[in-house]
């Protein structure tokens, strides 16, 4: 079945239709009713004959013991139809005289067409109420007469009996069909709240392997989805950190260079033109050392950092899970190595997207198919070190700190503000990072942190440098 598209191409739920859960549980239902019902009919016919024969039997009976009470020169009493169980019974002589009567016969049909000669005792006749059951037995020359109605009481009780089992059955197979399909209805439901853009959308699991697989797929996804959502908000707040602060810092120089500027327009000697310029240049080489400084960390740091407690093996675990598809893809293995279960005060943010951009060149560098990087974390005195290896060709030497600084870099088509990102978030942290050779074979980075922050301020920023 297709689902109509929105404008922009996007699939939208159909309105104004039935549930598939609704529809196949009453479609369920119906069909297990009807496959109740067919025995109604052969059933009833049973019934209904077993029924006559019983009716039958008890008439011959009520007209042989009233033939036998009569003969017997016993009296016989008014009730006596009601306790032989026939619904009347009457003696006659031979010429027709009423002897004895009580209760119903049939209505319109002479004793004649009840008891013709010769017929065994017991037959069923049609009167003009209805259908009957007769006996007739021989009174010395007279007739016992026995009549009983044939109403098939039994036969549409144990009908309503079938009918009402059928509706259970329906009504029970719907419910059970209801109940199984009933965790698609939260899939769906589920997929439209993810649709909206909801985050923490989580699906329960519901007892049946296939509906769980599908469930922990749908839950899987979501987890994705939020990880890079996050990770691409936590660059957006980098950059507009990163911008603010650099709106910030130039302010000052590029209003001086501005007051110099107007003042070479008007001065008319040489050498004191000379001397403004000198002044211009002298604030664009502050500008720079400012921007430069905030690129690379300089003496401190240059970001503001929101700091909260934050499980460090939480953070490096998504951050792991958040690439690992990227390193499969390129046939190396992302090994997330033993890290201490503690909680530490940093900016989760910022601190993440440092750390992912160590995995990040670790795996730029690591070779396709033979790749290893390996992340892990220990405790190293009062420092918490989170350490990234890999088995590519190392950092060179001739490099030195230099790789920390901006558009400095060994990555063809590598901008360089990967590392002076890391270095300069692990500053405004009050920690540094360090690189060397790995046992793997490739380069090492080493981030330290502090497990102590400054105090318990949770917003800090240090002077990035400048006036």
């Amino acid at each position: 079945m297709s689902v109509p598209a929105a404008a922009d191409g996007s699939a939208t739920p159909v309105r104004g239709r039935a549930p598939a859960a609704l529809v196949l549980g009453t479609l369920a239902g119906v069909l297990a009713s009807m496959a109740v019902l067919p025995t109604i009919v052969p059933l009833s016919q049973r019934v209904a004959a077993a029924e006559e024969l019983g009716v039958l039997a008890e008439v011959v009976a009520a007209s042989r013991a009233t033939a036998v009470l009569y003969d017997s020169n016993l009296p016989l009493r008014a009730g006596l139809a009601r306790s032989l169980d026939a619904g009347g019974v009457e003696v006659t002589s031979p010429g027709g005289e009423q002897l004895f009567h009580d209760g119903v016969l049939p209505r319109g049909v002479s004793i004649a067409v009840l008891c013709p000669p010769g017929e065994a005792p017991g037959r069923f006749v049609a009167a003009e109420d209805g259908r009957w059951a007769v006996a007739c037995h021989d009174v010395g020359t007279g007739l016992a007469v026995a009549a009983s109605p044939v109403t098939h009481r039994q036969t549409r009780t144990i009908s309503y009996l079938v009918v009402g089992l059928a509706a259970m059955v329906g009504i029970s197979t719907a419910f059970g069909v209801l109940q199984l399909l009933s965790p698609l209805s939260r899939i769906r439901e589920g997929l439209e709240r993810m649709g909206t853009g909801e985050r923490g959308v989580r699906v329960q699991t519901t007892g049946l392997a296939e509906l769980d697989e599908l469930v922990a797929r749908l839950n899987s996804v979501t987890r994705a989805i939020e990880d890079r959502e996050d990770a691409i908000t936590g660059r957006i707040q980098v950059v507009q950190e990163m911008a603010r602060v650099v709106a910030h810092e130039i302010r000052n120089p590029l209003q001086s260079i501005e007051l110099l500027a107007g003042l070479i327009a008007a001065e008319e000697e040489r050498e004191e033109r000379q001397e403004l310029a000198s002044s211009i240049q002298g604030e664009v080489r502050i500008l720079e050392r400012v921007v430069s400084r905030m690129l690379r960390g300089g003496e401190g740091p240059a970001l503001r950092i929101t700091r909260r407690p934050t499980s460090l093996r939480d953070l490096l675990h998504k951050i792991v899970a958040f690439r690992l598809a990227e390193a499969r893809h390129r046939g190396i293995q992302l090994v997330e190595g033993p890290v201490p279960a503690i909680t530490v005060s940093v900016d989760p943010t910022l601190l993440s997207r440092a750390l992912e951009n160590l995995v990040v060149n670790a795996l730029a560098f690591a070779p396709s198919h033979t790749g290893r990087v390996e992340v892990q974390a220990q405790v190293e005195d009062e420092d918490l070190v989170v350490q990234v290896d890999d088995n590519g060709p190392g950092v060179p030497e001739e490099f030195g700190d230099a790789i920390y600084q901006a558009e400095i870099t060994t990555r063809p088509g590598g901008t360089g503000l990967g590392l002076t990102l890391v270095q300069g978030v692990l500053t405004a942290h009050g920690g540094y990072v360090e690189h060397g050779r790995s046992p793997l074979g490739g380069a090492r980075f080493r981030a330290h942190l502090p497990l102590r922050g400054p105090g318990e301020e949770e917003d800090e920023r240090a002077d990035p440098g400048g006036g």
